[in-house]
């Protein structure tokens, strides 16, 4: 039932008030809208990442020339003792040898003397050096003998000499 309108009122229609609650399906904001209004957090993360990745880098490069000094101190310590041994090995083969001259002897009945010995060599059939002439004129024979020593010719002076 319509009520009637006293006299002298207009009719207004009015639109209806939205309600109150919102409608179950919304669109979210737009991804430009959304990273405009945030701060750029994806730039900051890849920034960490080249960081972070420097920093592995540099520690890796640090550790590298680390090894490298020990490994060098290394090699060089054992060229040290290398040479030690060889040094060694040398000295006890020195040993050796001299033991097995000293048990040789004593087997074949050889012993040590109380004291050293003087032993005479025997004449070399080779001229090392001119001899002194002897007799007359041995001023000019003698220096005939040297200079025939330095030249490398033999004089016939020399040669009738006994």
């Amino acid at each position: 039932m319509v009520e009637p309108l006293p006299p002298g009122r207009l009719l207004v229609l009015r639109p209806r008030r939205p309600e109150s609650t919102t409608p179950a399906r919304t669109s979210p904001p737009s991804r430009a809208r959304r990273s405009r209004a945030r701060f750029p957090g994806q730039p900051l993360l890849a920034g960490l990442v080249v960081l972070a990745a420097a920093l592995v880098l540099v520690a890796q490069s640090a550790a590298a020339t680390q090894q490298s000094y020990q490994i060098s101190a290394l090699k060089q310590e054992q060229a040290k003792l290398q040479a030690e041994r060889d040094d060694l090995q040398a000295r006890l083969a020195q040993a050796r040898a001299a033991n097995r001259v000293d048990a040789a002897a004593v087997a074949l009945g050889l012993s040590r003397p109380a004291r050293w010995q003087y032993v005479r060599g025997a004449t070399s059939p080779i001229a090392l050096a001119p001899r002194p002439a002897q007799g007359r004129g041995g001023l000019w024979t003698g220096l005939l003998a040297v200079l025939s020593g330095v030249i490398g010719r033999p004089l016939d002076v020399e040669a009738g000499t006994p």
